[in-house]
């Protein structure tokens, strides 16, 4: 009986792990799992943001670029974002600019691109069709009426400027042929700013990583000025005074006043630096796998403010981060196979306190799927059929020696009647 028992109970436990396992899956198929800490409703695939390739945030909105649509998310109460999809676009959305009243995004083929204006409120019903471009744009950036943009014409690598006073009918300034990657991966690096736009320079990232940087001239072409060595350089930010780079050896900050020569103030260590914004004395960094605020007051006493690691659980990259108020915007990547490519997470930070930074969405942080699928796996095909195996060795021993006791008390009574 109690060998049927135990038999039992270990069926059952193997039918328990079997269903938890597929719970899991049910899990990873949604695309995030209930924290056990929390009592609401688990997230669901709305949460999160598959291939997200580059992002802005303007008046409490993110907008998203993804594969084939643009994602809008209202973050008027961050702790719940509400995200709306715009379907319906002609072909891929390419790009996504800003300027003060409006949204301006790309969307076309490899011969043409289309510009539409997009108003801060009702979205939806808001999207006008402003010009038509006879090239590729890659990416674009509106700054003070100006469009500056990097795409394709004819195979032809171009860097364009258009006055855009009237963004229904902007105008060619210039173009200039250039030779650097069209894209927002490179060297296997998922860079979503490839180039800026400061005063009358623009600053690209290279292909291997470094900063070139050109002067925009009186005719609206490029001249070259300089080029300087980084490992692996990932983002800029400006400041009046001074130029912050983010590359694989960290937070390298420079005196850009002479721009033939830029001279390094502080290099502060901080592996796999990714993106970073700068507000009064504090900047605001992202690497691989922590967010983190630092006191810039003095370049020569730079201290971390706080602090936070992603956990084991959160089985993603930190991509980039951008700031509005006193949030701290930030999208994740993660590259699940080549056959589905990049697939991300929205994550929001409290920063009123540059001390005190804390994750206010999600409320729940992402599964690590592999990481418990494995030990699912591990219980139901090897640990459970060895306890099983090693319930039914005890039940068989113990067995055994009951039987060898009964023989041999049977034994001892046998001869005790025939000493008799």
């Amino acid at each position: 009986c109690l060998s049927v028992v135990f038999l039992l109970v270990i069926s059952q436990m193997i039918n328990i792990t079997v269903s938890y396992r597929n719970s899991v899956y049910q899990q990873i198929n949604q695309g995030m799992k209930e924290n056990p800490t929390d009592n609401d409703k688990p997230l669901d695939v709305n949460t999160a943001i598959y291939g997200c390739y580059d992002f802005l945030v303007a008046n409490n909105k993110i907008y998203a670029l993804l594969s084939n649509w643009l994602d809008i998310w209202d973050i008027s109460n961050p702790s719940k974002p509400e995200k709306t999809r715009l379907f319906g676009l002609r072909s891929r959305p390419q790009t996504i600019t800003k300027e003060e009243n409006f949204i301006l995004f790309a969307s076309g083929g490899f011969q043409n691109s289309t510009l539409f204006t997009m108003r801060h409120e009702d979205e939806e019903n808001n999207i006008t069709e402003a010009s038509n471009l006879d090239y590729y744009i890659q990416k674009m950036v509106l700054k003070d009426e100006v469009l500056y943009s990097v795409g394709l014409t004819n195979e032809t690598k171009v860097f364009a400027i258009h006055n855009a006073t009237n963004i229904n009918n902007i105008q060619l300034l210039g173009i200039t042929n250039i030779s650097y990657y069209i894209g927002y991966y490179l060297y296997n690096e998922h860079i979503p700013d490839f180039y800026y736009i400061h005063e009358d320079y623009c600053h690209f990232i290279t292909e291997e990583g470094n900063l070139a940087v050109y002067q925009i001239n009186n005719t609206y072409q490029l001249s070259f000025i300089e080029e300087y060595n980084f490992d692996g350089l990932r983002n800029l930010f400006f400041t009046k005074d001074y130029l912050f780079a983010c590359d694989a050896d960290g937070l390298q900050i420079f005196d850009f006043s002479d721009l033939e020569d830029l001279k390094l103030e502080k290099q502060y260590n901080i592996p796999d630096a990714r993106s970073i914004q700068v507000r009064n004395e504090t900047a605001y960094i992202i690497a691989d796998k922590q967010f983190l605020t630092l006191d810039i007051s003095d370049f020569e006493k730079i201290k971390i403010l706080d602090q936070y690691l992603l956990s084991n659980r959160e089985t993603i990259d930190l991509m980039k981060i951008e700031i509005i108020d006193n949030l701290a915007i930030v999208v994740t990547e993660k590259l699940y196979s080549d056959a589905i490519g990049f697939g991300g997470y929205l994550y929001i930070f409290d920063i009123k306190s540059p001390i005190d930074i804390r994750r206010i969405y999600p409320v729940r942080i992402p599964l690590n799927h592999y990481r418990i699928d494995k030990v699912v796996y591990a219980f139901t095909f090897y640990i459970g059929p060895l306890l099983l195996i090693a319930v039914i060795v005890v039940i068989v021993n113990r067995n055994r020696i009951r039987k060898q006791r009964k023989e041999k008390i049977i034994n001892k009574s046998s001869n005790d009647d025939k000493s008799h």
